[in-house]
């Protein structure tokens, strides 16, 4: 009797546990279904993509027990009322459902509404209509404003999202759906008219935060990220740049993936008068992609850097790796000064020819991997390409190889205005790799196809001679001879003594290629870097042809890309060493250039030289040390800054402004600039009243010419004044009409002691010049473009035991309304609830200075807050033009996060 009890009660348990798992099935199904339903209008490819773009930004949450939910419940987390929704319905009225959405049409289908402030794709662009459409259909937060969310819910809270069901896009139920709902399900009482909509969950993003914005009640363009819970992850890596290694990760390359590394500085014009020789600057450091691979920039102002930009044609980016893309911040600081920023495609050794064989294959082949490589420099915004082919080639294959440079040429003149592509001195027309040192017969071929030749390092004056009769005198200019600064079989043997190449090489009047200029610093150290690398460029310098800017707007604060500190208008936003060349700023022509006027023994100049332990805009700022003497007559040293070619219009009104600090009231700070027609000098003296123990007439007088050579500028009514711990920066601010049209062609500043007859000693004088800016009157009105869309992501918590350090990714979209000037970086500051952090609050209502952004995106890493949120925290996106005039703070994009 008792077996048999036992096989009985068996029996039982199992069909106890078969229609539990068939219960369980069933209801998986109708789930899968119902998601099924919701996205019956996506294709299945875009539909994979759609979801692999919404499990890679989105959080995915488990379908857990009754019991588990309800524990969850306790959490503030936004996405509670999806969990606690998919629980109370029972199972019977999601079949019902379910059969009501597939005999419905498209007017009864559940419409998902995509937020205004929903996430931005940060992956590849050809996602991105896939992506919106994934996201109209997915559950966020509607646009609603504030008194439709009081109406709803008189106990809605940004913190406890989960209690109000109604916060959530939603489509109404038809009154039998809805009387369903009532009757099956007595729990959603508080959802009279609204269908929640079910998502697709993976177990993949488990440990995900749950992200959710909404617009804030407060100010339309503020979107609200709330961090669901703390969590262990670590840090966001802070992006970088890598080359591309592989011909399979060159096929793979598509854009959009990576905004992070691009360039959206455009390159200035600048011009040369007469045709002289050009010079690139081939840059191999270290295998390349050390500090400079960091684009928002590196922790340290010890990092190589290159200043001397108005001496060089081109710049290259050089590694051994098969693609190499220049950082951005090369590119940005190329630009600035009118330089072509160039990429580099080599191949070498076996890997190269493998490599060689499979991209010259066949015709489409060639075209393939020609397409890949404008299409890279446009997505980067570089110039052009250096093509190093390193190995031996397929005869058969040499056709082909012709042909890539040919189209590789064409389709970059298309489409990148006066893009280079330069060919490295290596392979013959046989195919053979075969250095000649020369421009000859055998690799001329490859020459009269492209832009230029870069010639191997170990030739003889010989060599340079053939080079040029073979070039011919209409492209002689684009024979670029080599210069290996480490001297490996270099005429000279390169270092300090590379300009005895230099000078052999222009005599010929042939181009030059100075290769490896990091020389300096892997040779000589960190420490005495600025002083020998001054040293190299200035041996260099009678064998280099400088180019001048040739359009306004004229803006310098002298910042070459390094600083011990950040500053912004005089004020100190950030206190430690970094290095970012996206910073650096217009540099001088002339090198300690200067002469005196009067008495020499009036005043001594013991030292020119850039300072970084202060500056008003960026990392450094021109400082001129010395002494003024007691003297009865005035002195006057001019020092000449800025070589300019830049065109100024007939009855055209200009701004000028320069902003400067000194010492000593004892030393008067004039500008100059430099016209070529009568008047030969404008100058922008100081007012009458600032004038200190010397006449008027003293003052101006500059030199012995005529006074109808000058005209005098006094400053407007509008100086400002500058307060920080260190002293006052004064900013004066001029107007001038162009009585007709001429070329500003230099920059000058004259100190003058103003005649010292009430002091015995010698007085010690330090001026720091910060700013000086040339432009049209009506851009200095025009408002500078905000951040449009302003998007958060990404968004991560590591908890320590008394705060928390938050990490996520900021994106926004830049785009030109009317009247607008397009910002050249975007600096971004956080306010609210802070304790602590790694920038300085400073007083001009700033808030805490976090970083700054030469594109469309930043990554916060360490940013450190309390426990309690509180009101939470705002993160400020403010545009700056390259005017360095600032969006209005108030008009700025603006994103709010809390935290549990």
């Amino acid at each position: 009797m008792f077996e048999i009890f036992s096989i009985i009660s068996g029996l039982i348990i199992i069909l106890i546990t078969a229609i539990f798992l068939i219960y369980n099935s069933k209801k998986k199904q109708v789930v899968h279904d119902k998601s099924s339903a919701l996205f019956k209008n996506l294709s299945k490819e875009e539909l994979l993509k759609a979801r692999l773009d919404f499990y890679s930004r989105s959080p995915v949450l488990n379908y857990k027990n009754e019991k588990g939910l309800e524990e969850e419940s306790t959490s503030n987390s936004p996405a509670m009322n999806v969990r606690e929704n998919i629980n109370n319905r029972d199972l019977q009225t999601l079949n019902k459902e379910e059969k009501n959405v597939e005999k419905n049409d498209e007017k009864k289908q559940v419409v998902y509404t995509k937020s205004s402030s929903s996430l931005k794709n940060p992956l590849k662009e050809e996602l991105s209509k896939t992506s919106s459409e994934f996201h109209s259909r997915s559950l966020v937060f509607s646009n609603e404003n504030e008194e439709s969310l009081k109406e709803k819910s008189s106990s809605y809270s940004p913190t406890n999202v989960e209690e109000n069901g109604n916060n959530e896009p939603h489509q109404k139920l038809n009154k039998k759906e809805r009387s369903v709902e009532k009757n099956d399900n007595n729990k959603q009482q508080n959802v009279d008219n609204n269908l929640k909509k079910l998502k697709e969950f993976s177990k993949k993003s488990q440990q995900s935060n749950e992200i959710s914005l909404r617009d804030s009640a407060k100010k339309s363009n503020i979107n609200e990220v709330i961090l669901k819970s703390f969590s262990s992850y670590s840090e966001l890596p802070l992006p970088t740049i890598q080359p591309i290694k592989s011909i399979e990760e060159m096929l793979a390359w598509i854009p959009g993936y990576d905004d992070f590394c691009r360039s959206i500085a455009p390159r200035k014009k600048f011009s040369r008068k007469g045709s002289y020789a050009k010079t690139l600057v081939c840059h191999d450091m270290k295998g390349g992609y050390i500090e400079d691979r960091f684009i928002q920039g590196f922790g340290s102002d010890k990092c190589y850097r290159f200043q001397d930009w108005n001496y060089i044609d081109s710049f290259c980016y050089f590694s051994h790796n098969l693609v190499t893309i220049p950082p951005p911040c090369w590119t940005n600081a190329a630009h600035i000064h009118g330089v072509k920023s160039l990429g580099t495609f080599i191949t070498e050794w076996q890997d190269g020819a493998r490599a060689c064989a499979s991209i010259f294959s066949d015709i489409s082949s060639v075209k393939r991997f020609a397409k890949i490589l404008v299409e890279i420099a446009c997505y980067y915004n570089f110039d052009g390409w250096l093509i190093n082919i390193e190995n031996d080639i397929i005869p058969s294959q040499v056709e082909n190889l012709k042909k890539f440079i040919q189209i590789l040429t064409k389709h970059l003149h298309d489409r990148i205005p006066d893009s280079e592509v330069i060919w490295y001195d290596s392979v013959l027309s046989t195919g053979q790799l075969k250095w000649q040192n020369k421009l000859c017969s055998e690799n001329k071929v490859f020459f009269d196809l492209c832009d230029g030749i870069f010639l191997n390092y170990n030739w003889s004056i010989y060599d340079l001679q053939h080079s040029l009769f073979t070039s011919g005198e209409a492209r002689k200019l684009d024979v670029y001879v080599g210069v290996d600064v480490f001297g490996r079989g270099c005429f000279g043997g390169g270092g300090w003594n590379s300009c005895k190449a230099m000078q052999v090489i222009r005599e010929k009047k042939l181009s030059a290629a100075i290769f490896a200029p990091g020389w300096v610093m892997e040779n000589h150290g960190e420490e005495e870097f600025t002083k020998n690398n001054k040293k190299f460029w200035e041996l260099l310098a009678a064998y280099l042809y400088p180019h001048f800017l040739s359009e306004l707007p004229f803006v310098t604060s002298f910042c070459q890309g390094y600083g011990a500190k950040v500053f912004v208008q005089g004020k100190m936003l950030q206190n430690k060493p970094w290095t970012n060349l996206s910073a650096q700023s217009f540099q001088p022509t002339f090198s300690n250039n200067l002469y005196q006027l009067g008495p020499k023994e009036g005043m001594q100049v013991d030292c020119i030289e850039l300072q970084t332990e202060e500056a008003y805009n960026g990392g450094g700022c021109l400082c001129i040390k010395g002494l003024a003497k007691p003297c009865e007559e005035q002195t006057r040293t001019v020092l000449r800054l800025f070589k300019t070619d830049i065109k100024l219009m007939e009855s055209t009104n200009y701004s000028v402004e320069f902003t400067y600090k000194c010492s000593s009231d004892r030393v008067q700070l004039f500008l100059l600039v430099l016209l070529e027609d009568n008047p030969s000098y404008i100058v922008f003296n100081p007012s009458k009243a600032e004038i200190q123990n010397c006449s008027v007439s003293s003052t101006y007088a500059i030199t012995n010419l005529q006074d109808s050579q000058y005209v005098f500028q006094e400053p407007l009514n509008n100086q400002t004044l500058t307060t920080n711990a260190e002293g006052i920066w004064l900013t004066r601010s001029y107007s001038f009409v162009a009585q007709k049209s001429c070329c500003l062609q230099e920059i000058r500043v004259i100190l003058a002691t103003g005649g010292i007859v009430d002091v015995d000693e010698k007085l010690p004088f330090k001026v720091l010049l910060g700013e000086i800016k040339v432009c049209l009157s009506n851009e200095l009105h025009r408002s500078v473009s905000s951040a449009k869309n302003l998007q958060c992501h990404n968004l991560s918590s590591i908890r320590y035991e008394s705060k928390q350090k938050l990490c996520f990714t900021l994106s926004w979209n830049i785009s030109l309304s009317e009247n607008e000037i397009f910002p050249k970086c975007f600096d971004i500051f956080c306010s609210g609830n802070i304790t602590e952090s790694n920038a300085t609050l400073d007083d001009i209502n700033f808030g805490c200075f976090i970083g700054r952004s030469y594109n469309n995106s930043y990554c916060v890493n360490e940013l450190i807050v309390p426990l309690v949120c509180g009101a939470g925290i705002i993160i400020t996106v403010q545009g700056v033009s390259e005017l360095n005039t600032r969006q209005n703070y108030d008009e700025c994009a603006q994103v709010l996060i809390k935290w549990p």
